[in-house]
């Protein structure tokens, strides 16, 4: 399964992003910085879907996020 990392993706373009790539097969992985509500919502659409999906707060440096997550993906394959 391919792993996709989006930042800003609890709304808008970057929450479009999030569920076209959760129903083409991607895990996904989002960062979001400030509404927890609409992150939170995301995670339970895709969830419904049936896609693996996790959010994680980028309210620090998104870089160091981005890399911990690609990190731990990578030992799991």
């Amino acid at each position: 399964m391919l792993t996709a990392v989006v930042t800003g993706g609890s709304r808008g373009i970057g929450r479009a992003v999030v569920e076209a790539l959760a129903g083409s097969g991607y895990s996904v992985h989002f960062l979001y910085r400030i509404r927890e509500d609409a992150a939170a919502h995301v995670v339970k659409v895709v969830a419904e879907r049936g896609g693996p999906i996790a959010m994680k707060s980028g309210r620090r440096s998104v870089l160091p996020l981005a890399v911990s997550i690609i990190s731990t993906e990578r030992t799991r394959c």
